[in-house]
């Protein structure tokens, strides 16, 4: 079988889409997060009652898997002290969202410059 650089007949069927015209690539719609609403709902439980249901194997082998990980999070979160810290930042982004943050520097008895900065041109005031 002779064919021209770029032409193999198998490399082009990988490149072809698995559905047909007309028919949308994603059938099922956009996805939708996971983790964090089952993060929601189980942030609302006190301590106790995460603990008690993650030390139930018979409850705890019946939950999907998004709720496992949800209440392994919290739990690492409030428990853990030593690694604990990326734990309790990662549970307050996903059910707060992430902080806004501000960048702010300042120089003690330096002069003081102010720019304004307008699309591509940047000019000194005062």
């Amino acid at each position: 079988m002779t064919y021209k650089r770029g032409t193999n007949p198998r490399s082009l069927a990988n490149l072809r889409p698995s559905w047909l015209p007309g028919e949308s690539g994603n059938a099922g719609g956009h996805r939708s997060p996971l983790i964090t609403p089952a993060m929601r709902r189980y942030a609302a439980w006190t301590a106790t009652e995460l603990v008690e249901l993650a030390a139930d194997e018979s409850r705890a082998s019946k939950l999907p898997m998004a709720d496992v990980i949800a209440i392994t999070m919290l739990l690492k979160a409030a428990r853990d002290l030593a690694g604990g810290d990326r734990a309790r930042e990662f549970v307050t982004e996903r059910l707060d969202g992430p902080l806004s943050r501000a960048e702010v520097d300042v120089a003690v008895g330096v002069q003081v410059i102010v720019r304004e900065v307008h699309g591509s041109g940047t000019r000194e005031l005062g």
